[in-house]
């Protein structure tokens, strides 16, 4: 996946990492009780001339992270990010990610698509990485 795809390519490299997130999380809590649901603008189905109108939503609502989460009795939300070599995160985004995250845990679930590695960052850890010009998908721990 890469910022010069069409927007079809991109959904189906993101759809593709929200099935990857989705599934382990349901194999780790399948006995545990923990919960995960579809959540956000990207969960709805409009026809192809009515997407252009959704520029007129907030960035803020466009940008709702896609999961809600419980686990251990814990709330959280995660934003799911698929990548090719290199994540490219729009700062405007991240802003509003990080509006989300003071509200709420959030957590970003990045999957590089071409060796399936993931990680798993909070935002304050990404805004840290984002700072130090560390964040690269072959420093995924």
């Amino acid at each position: 996946m890469n910022r010069h795809m069409s927007i079809e390519e991109r959904m189906k490299c993101k759809n593709k990492a929200e099935r990857q997130f989705e599934n382990e999380f349901n194999y780790q809590q399948r006995d545990k009780g923990g919960i995960c649901i579809k959540y956000g603008l990207n969960n709805i189905e409009l026809p192809d001339e009515s997407y252009q109108n959704l520029k007129h939503i907030p960035s803020f609502i466009r940008n709702t992270p896609d999961f809600l989460c419980v686990k251990s009795n814990k709330f959280y939300m995660v934003e799911v990010k698929g990548c090719g070599k290199n994540l490219w995160l729009k700062t405007p985004d991240f802003d509003n990610y990080k509006i989300w995250s003071n509200t709420f845990p959030l957590y970003f679930y990045i999957l590089q698509n071409s060796t399936e590695r993931y990680a798993y960052k909070s935002v304050s850890k990404m805004e840290e990485l984002i700072d130090k010009n560390l964040w690269a998908p072959n420093k995924i721990q």
